[in-house]
């Protein structure tokens, strides 16, 4: 087995697929993220990805959410004296190349199962600024470690894509333990509607997707140090109109399709 495959292998699908969302945005002529990194990585995995052909309305929610959370992440920097970028779940994400150069002002985290990490060290090798970290998100380990090194910085937490494979409860627990421990810090997830995962289980009883929230507010009462200070609805984010066109060609208008990246400080 070549070290392509053997990394390959260990990587889970739902990064893959990502990957492919990214890259083939990239190859239209109006591209939103303009990922090449992203291309160019899929390109040298050499993959047969035919099996995740089509899809392409859940593909482009994939890039209007990577683009929404750039733009967040974009203000964090501009906005803080000392960025540090933490991504929880990170998979192959290139989001430190498409936010060139502004990345260089910020040191980013890279958090992940080891042998995610490990594929990332060998696909996508760190920066000086970039570090890698081997560990569960539910671990608080990785905190431990970034904090050690990171004194008197302004902390951005990102959980993209995550928190859907988990229960409720499983995300409260991990909203419990962050929240114990990385007071000043902001939290940024992704949530979507309890009716777009119905909609996957109907289609498919073996779905990995398990969680959906309709009431936003609700996290507050979860843990009482979390505030919500801003949701933005990806139906309002650079992309959607393309969204919309996909949605009316697949006949599906009544498809309630909702997914609100949440922006929290943790007091």
């Amino acid at each position: 087995m070549s070290t392509t495959s053997f990394f390959i292998n260990k990587i889970s699908e739902s990064a893959l697929f990502t990957l492919l969302s990214k890259a083939e945005d990239y190859k239209k002529k109006n591209s939103l993220l303009k990922d090449k990194e992203a291309f160019k990585l899929l390109e040298n995995l050499n993959l047969n990805l035919s099996k995740y052909s089509g899809r392409l309305i859940t593909k482009q929610g994939i890039v209007i959410r990577s683009k929404a959370f750039d733009k967040y992440t974009i203000e964090f920097i501009e906005k803080n004296e000392n960025p540090v970028i933490i991504m929880l779940g990170c998979g192959l994400d290139t989001r430190y190349q498409r936010i060139f150069p502004l990345c260089e002002k910020a040191k980013f985290y890279y958090v992940d199962l080891e042998e995610v990490i490990e594929a990332r060290r060998y696909f996508l090798p760190p920066g000086s600024n970039e570090h890698l970290i081997p560990c569960s998100m539910f671990d608080l380990a990785w905190w431990a470690e970034i904090t050690t090194h990171e004194k008197n910085s302004d902390y951005l937490i990102i959980v993209e894509g995550v928190l859907v494979y988990f229960s409720a409860e499983e995300n409260k627990k991990f909203i419990n333990l962050v929240s114990a421990v990385a007071s000043g810090a902001e939290l940024v997830f992704d949530i979507v509607c309890n009716n777009l995962i119905d909609n996957y289980r109907q289609k498919d009883k073996d779905t990995l997707l398990k969680f959906g929230l309709d009431d936003i507010l609700q996290l507050e009462s979860w843990e009482e140090r979390l505030k919500i200070s801003k949701v933005i609805d990806l139906k309002d984010c650079a992309g959607y109109k393309v969204m919309l066109a996909l949605i009316k060609q697949h006949n599906l208008e009544n498809m309630k399709y909702s997914t609100k990246l949440v922006v929290t400080k943790i007091n």
